[in-house]
Parts: structure tokens; sequence; C-alpha cells
């Protein structure tokens, strides 16, 4: 059986291991003791392809899958495992939730700006009573005016201080269990979208893990 990356993947390794080891390496430690990476990282990723791993082609990205996240995971990791947290939350979690289950309109509204970067997408799942157990959250959406009001708090939210758009998972239906959650795309400057305190983390400082 043969294991090794086809072509295309294998430029991608490189492109991300020379990247990582170039640009992220000798940064990695500032990151870690200011508690932020700075923009200009996302800037260069987003120009390199990395922020837009699963988007489109039609829509600025890379049009490529798991395994393709998987290389460019393992080469960021390699030197700061913030980076690759950001990255890879951004591209599976933001851009991957979109992509999946967004409209045609949400598509081209968000896709293209999340490929390019500096601002990411953050995906909001976790809550402080039930941590990550989905069918068990409490965050509701409520129709109104011809909109959504949502109410909730969510917890451990990576990127969400950097983030242009938040997916937020949300109960529309009180007693549907797994199957009364929706999510929704909620922009950076939504009336009513608080942002916490950044969590005073052991690891991946860098990256920012904030209550909403």
């Amino acid at each position: 059986m043969h294991f090794a990356l086809p072509e295309d993947l294998q430029q991608f390794q490189q492109l991300a291991r020379t990247f990582a080891q170039e640009y992220v390496a000798p940064r990695a430690r500032k990151w870690d003791a200011d508690k932020w990476i700075d923009d200009e990282l996302f800037v260069k990723a987003g120009e390199l392809g990395l922020l837009g791993v699963y988007v489109p082609e039609e829509y600025g990205g890379c049009g490529q899958g798991l395994l393709a996240m998987a290389i460019i995971t393992e080469e960021l990791a390699r030197h700061c495992g913030a980076t690759a947290l950001a990255i890879t939350a951004h591209n599976g979690l933001g851009c991957g939730h979109i992509k999946l289950a967004g409209s045609k309109e949400q598509h081209q509204r968000w896709l293209p700006k999340l490929a390019k970067g500096p601002e990411l997408a953050a995906w909001c799942l976790t809550e402080p009573h039930c941590g990550s157990d989905a069918a068990a959250l409490t965050t509701r959406a409520e129709k109104k005016n011809g909109g959504w009001v949502l109410n909730g708090q969510k917890l451990f939210i990576t990127s969400a201080r950097r983030a242009a758009v938040l997916v937020v998972m949300a109960r529309t239906k009180p007693e549907g269990g797994k199957d009364g959650i929706s999510a929704f795309v909620v922009e950076k400057g939504t009336p009513g979208l608080i942002l916490g305190e950044p969590e005073d983390k052991l690891g991946c400082r860098g990256s920012d893990t904030v209550p909403v």
C-alpha cells in the first residue's frame, strides 16, 4: 500500500513548514508572553491560503479537505501550539460550519473575507453549566421582528476577540433535544454581544480564549 502524500499536498506541507519555521517559530515566545498573536501572522497566513483550507476556490479558498488541514496543523504546532489552535479552529469550526450549513448568500458574504484574513471566525458551543455537551445547551434563539434574538452565555471560545463573525449554537425548540439546535452567524459589533476577559491559561496563551 502506498502512503506517500500526493504532490499537491506535499507542496502544501512544504509551504506550511517554511512559514512555520521562518515566521512563526521566531515569534512564538513573544506571542505567548503577550497573550496575543500579532495580526500580521493572520495577514500572511491568508496570503498563503492557510485561512481558507476548506473554502471552495470560487470564494478565494484552497478547496482542500481534512488531510490538508491535518498537515498544516502538524507543521504549525511543531513551533507554536497557539498558532495551530487559532488557525485550525478558524478553518474547521468557523469557516467549516459556514461552508457546511450556510446559505449561498452567507457563503458569498463571509467565505471570501474569512479566507483572506486577518479577522477570523469563532465557533460558540461550550457553556458554563454543560461544557461541550451540545444536547444540554441552554442558549436560546427567538424569532422577533423579522429576525432572531439570542440569549445565553458561552465559555472558552477560541479567537472570540479577533473574530469578525461568531457561529453560535442556540436552541430554537425548547423541547427538541439535539434536534432543537440551530447555528447562527453573529457579526462582531452586534448589539448585546459582550466579550469577557480572556482566560489566563497554562499553555497556548497567544490564542485568546474568551467567555461570550
